[in-house]
């Protein structure tokens, strides 16, 4: 198995969302307030824009700043702060999110076309391209820039164009329920809020005896466990699981930073269809949960 060699889009993902609020709060300068607003009835809390997400193999430091140039100059764009054009460069100089102030859908395909043209002449070989729209209310949103940084970061390098849009999860909804059990507060809401915009119906719970009770009264489709959970152990957690559920009728994904092959071992052993270590990508979670579920 070769390396994954692509960018880790983390760090790139808040560096759009920062630009996203800057933008935001100069918009709002001379309010007077210091919050967020809620805008008016029929108003939109921020312009419309579009992003175009940009990837290949630079052959030196500067490829990629003088292609994103070129792009510019053949959009007639200003850049930041005065103009429409942000643009977003990961640390590794690999990629770059173009963030298109005041585009509209149209507009930022149009766009999308005429740097794919310039990108099958000026990159020094194979490139991604992708083209979203931004949407409502994404000063709120930081979620939607992690998704859209993950769903480029799947996206193979084939010089080619793909257009995003955000499918609304009530378009989607799965109709299926998962239990979250977890110990840090902070991956229970980050996970809760991503798998609810997947269409799934969530709970969770921060220690092992109110995983349990939940896992009584909702009997999910799928259980997210991790081990090192307060109250129950976790091996002793998914025996109870499987006594609660003979038929293994739900699928169980456990997702921890014990990375030890005794541990995987004895939690299949207990009945757990999945073993996930940290840190993670929420891409191949989902992606594993889909094929339990499927």
């Amino acid at each position: 198995m070769g390396i994954d060699t692509r960018p880790e889009p983390t760090r790139w993902h808040e560096r759009m969302y920062q630009a996203v609020l800057e933008r935001y709060w100069k918009q709002g300068e001379g309010s007077g307030s210091e919050e967020l607003r809620e805008p008016a009835s029929g108003e939109a809390a921020t312009e419309p824009f579009g992003l175009l997400l940009v990837r290949f193999n630079p052959t030196d430091d500067e490829t990629m700043r003088r292609v994103v140039t070129r792009i510019r100059d053949e959009l007639e764009l200003e850049p930041e702060p005065a103009g429409a054009l942000s643009a977003i460069y990961d640390p590794a100089g690999r990629q770059a999110a173009l963030l298109l102030f005041g585009f509209t859908r149209s507009r930022t395909h149009y766009a999308a076309l005429m740097a794919k043209r310039m990108l099958l002449e000026l990159a020094p070989g194979p490139f991604a391209l992708l083209a979203a729209e931004a949407g409502a209310q994404p000063e709120r949103d930081p979620l939607f820039f992690e998704r859209l940084a993950d769903r480029f970061a799947a996206q193979p390098e084939q010089s080619g164009l793909t257009v995003w849009n955000e499918p609304d999860p009530a378009d989607e909804s799965t109709g299926q329920s998962l239990l979250l059990v977890d110990g840090d507060e902070d991956m229970r809401r980050f996970l809760r809020q991503r798998f609810s915009r997947k269409g799934y119906r969530v709970l969770d719970a921060g220690d092992g005896p109110e995983g349990l009770r939940l896992f009584r009264e909702m009997k999910p489709d799928v259980v997210v466990t991790d081990l090192n959970v307060a109250g129950i152990d976790g091996y002793h957690l998914l025996t109870l699981l499987q006594e609660e559920d003979p038929e293994a009728r739900s699928k169980i994904v456990v997702f921890t930073d014990i990375r030890t092959e005794d541990a995987v071992r004895r939690c299949l052993g207990l009945g757990a269809d999945d073993y996930l270590t940290r840190p993670f990508s929420p891409v191949e979670l989902e992606e594993r949960i889909e094929k339990l579920l499927a």
